[in-house]
């Protein structure tokens, strides 16, 4: 999400946030050119801000989802499930 806030600030789209947006709208043309026009065209900020938050909060649910995984795991089996508890949130914590 940092990054995409850096890209934004220096006017880059071509990257997830804005590819996904740009899946999300029906094309206006059926033509499968790869050139930068295509790749760069201005999409809604509505649409593009919108995009931003669906990831952040599939991000969000993923993570508890994951966690609550973990938990359970070390819940019903103790060292090795402790053990990936543990990674999971060392790696959360500096990732997430």
């Amino acid at each position: 999400m940092c990054r995409f806030y850096k890209e934004e600030l220096a006017g880059e789209t071509l990257n997830y946030i804005h590819n996904r947006a740009r899946c999300a709208t029906p094309s206006s043309s059926s033509s499968s050119s790869s050139s930068d026009s295509a790749t760069e065209e201005s999409l809604p900020r509505e649409l593009v801000y919108g995009t931003l938050r669906d990831v952040a909060e599939e991000a969000s649910a993923n993570a508890k989802r994951i966690s609550d995984i973990m938990r359970s795991a070390k819940e019903r089996g103790g060292g090795e499930g402790a053990k990936a508890e543990e990674a999971w949130n060392v790696f959360k914590d500096g990732y997430v």
